[in-house]
């Protein structure tokens, strides 16, 4: 079995290869969105709970790994697209491997005959459960109770960046939705495309105009909020290791 180091290496160079935002989108698209017909029923949600759908643990990995070079947005050929998709899920599963095989040996037969022995206590056990848990919120619980949690810095943020936490909640309320809708006729645009132009990276993409004008909010305001979680162009780290020790 490889280390995490040499797997984590792999991935990393994966995600910076050309156009591997686009395969970043399927896998998105893939992962998260539930379709159906008329009506939801449990067998559409079922792909929810499937092993094989990254959970957004993996997701921001990817995502921050990607960003550690310039981003080439040319669309690669859909064969390239399907191996950036397929390496990406056969490295993450490998690295799940090693991560749970990871001080196997503290679960040995002479240690639990140790009546003081607690393999928890050692944190190269708890690494994998804290990764891959669960979320502890709901998507919307986090939306709507950020301005009361952040109350605090409210008047910091707005005179330091702008930020109005009214806003920014809005504004999520308001991505969320513009972008389900997008994701949509992205995908029905397909229709009247060439296999070879196929990608869902325009599902994701939105500007500060539209969204001000669909929340109903000063432009300023949102540009903000949107500026806040937004990577500076050029900043990208281009050395970065696997932390082994959270």
């Amino acid at each position: 079995m490889r280390s995490e180091q040499e797997i984590f290496d792999d991935l990393a160079a994966l995600c910076i290869s050309e156009g591997y935002i686009h395969a970043l989108a399927h896998i998105c698209f893939r992962d998260n969105v539930i379709r159906f017909n008329d009506e939801l029923t449990p067998d559409d949600m079922a792909p929810l709970y499937s092993k094989s759908r990254l959970i957004r643990t993996e997701l921001t990995t990817l995502i921050g790994l990607m960003m550690r070079a310039p981003i080439a947005f040319s669309l690669p050929s859909q064969e390239t697209i399907s191996d950036y998709v397929s390496r990406s899920d056969a490295l993450l599963n490998e690295l799940h491997l090693t991560m749970l095989s990871a001080r196997a040996d503290l679960f040995s037969v002479e240690n639990a005959k140790k009546p003081d022995f607690n393999p928890f206590e050692f944190g190269d056990v708890l690494r994998e459960a804290i990764f891959y848990s669960g979320e502890s919120a709901y998507a919307f619980q986090y939306r709507d109770l950020a301005p009361i949690k952040y109350r605090a810095d409210a008047d910091w943020l707005k005179r330091s960046m702008g930020v109005d936490l009214d806003v920014g909640r809005e504004m999520c309320r308001h991505v969320a939705q513009l972008l389900n809708e997008r994701l949509l006729v992205t995908l029905k645009s397909l229709r009247n495309k060439p296999p070879a132009e196929w990608t869902m990276l325009p599902g994701f993409a939105f500007s500060c105009s539209e969204l001000a004008v669909r929340a109903g909010q000063p432009a300023e305001r949102v540009n903000a909020v949107v500026e806040a979680f937004t990577a500076p162009e050029g900043r990208t780290q281009r050395h970065l290791r696997f932390a082994s020790r959270f």
